[in-house]
Formats: structure tokens, sequence, C-alpha cells
């Protein structure tokens, strides 16, 4: 009984991915023969393909999710698709976060500005009272504070007194929330 060596599954620019994503070679593996089973072995991911995972379907801001993670990158907008580059750099961002620099792909800025983009649902830079209604609403439902939630919530960040709130507003309003807490995930070797 001797140690067996395995040569784990990777993709040929692992090296790179791993230095751009901050996964090591173990999690990128895990990673890699997630993302061939969900595409049937294909070289990327569609849309429908995530939308029919488990976490995705039963989750009210799935479709919010999806459109974010496929948002993020010009070329999956305009294909539909996702490589695994692409699906490594988008997962990459909910690592624990870090003390590094602001545009580490985990840092807390990024962090936010994927939350943001949950509520900008316009993509147009600003989160205006019926967006944040209609985010609400999908994780509430039909809650009778609802509005009054969202108007005492839009008043108290709403620096520029606008009714809508600006990225930087959103990052002000956050700024004691344990973001990287609460949006990140563990990734195993």
């Amino acid at each position: 009984m001797g140690l067996k060596n395995t040569k784990l599954d990777l993709p040929e620019d692992a090296d790179d991915i791993c230095k751009t994503t901050g996964f090591n070679h173990g999690q990128l593996a895990r990673l890699y023969r997630r993302f061939k089973h969900l595409s049937d072995g294909e070289t990327y991911l569609t849309r429908d393909q995530l939308k029919n995972l488990r976490a995705v379907s039963d989750n009210p801001l799935g479709d919010r999710i999806l459109e974010a993670f496929f948002f993020d990158d010009p070329e999956c907008q305009e294909t539909k698709k996702m490589t695994f580059n692409q699906f490594a750099h988008v997962l990459a961002r909910f690592r624990p976060g870090n003390s590094g620099p602001a545009n580490e792909i985990n840092s807390k800025e990024n962090k936010l500005k994927f939350a943001f983009s949950m509520y900008d649902i316009t993509n147009d830079g600003y989160i205006s009272y019926d967006e944040f209604i209609y985010v609400l609403k999908l994780v509430l439902g039909d809650h009778e504070q609802i509005e009054t939630i969202a108007e005492r919530s839009i008043a108290e960040a709403d620096v520029t007194k606008n009714g809508r709130l600006s990225f930087d507003e959103f990052s002000q309003a956050m700024e004691h929330v344990a973001v990287d807490q609460k949006m990140s995930m563990r990734f195993k070797n």
C-alpha cells in the first residue's frame, strides 16, 4: 500500500486560471469536473444548463444571478455560453475575501458590484425605487411593508436625493455589512 500518484484533470490553461482567480490546482480540478458534468462534456455551459441547477432554480434571485453572470462578460452576453475560464472567474468572486488590493477578483468592492448588479435591472448604473421593490418582492414575496422598506432604505442611502442609488451610495450604505462573509463560498480541494 503506497501513495497513488494521481494526475489532476485540469484544462490546459490551468496555471493562468489559478493565477487570475486565486484557486489552487485542487480546487480548480474539482470545478473543472463539475463544469464538464454540467456541460455534458461540451467546452461551454449554456444559460439553460445553469438555470437547471437546483441552487439556481430554487433561488428567488436565480434569474438575476444568471443575468449578472452572463452580463459580466460581453462574450458570454453575446453567445449565451460560458467557457470554463469564464465560469472559474465568475465563481472566484465568491472565494472568501482577502486584504489585497481592490482589483482582486474577490475583493469587497467586486462583491459589492455583484450585489449592486442584482438590483440594477436596467444596467444603467443606478438602483431605482421600482428596481428595489422588484427585487424585494422576489426575495420576500408580497409582504405588506415592502414599499415602506424600500422608501426608507433608499431615503437613508440616497445622499444626492435624486430618488435612486448610485454604486457609491450603495457601497456606503453597505459599509458596515460583512459582505465578505455573506457573499463567500468554501471551495474544497
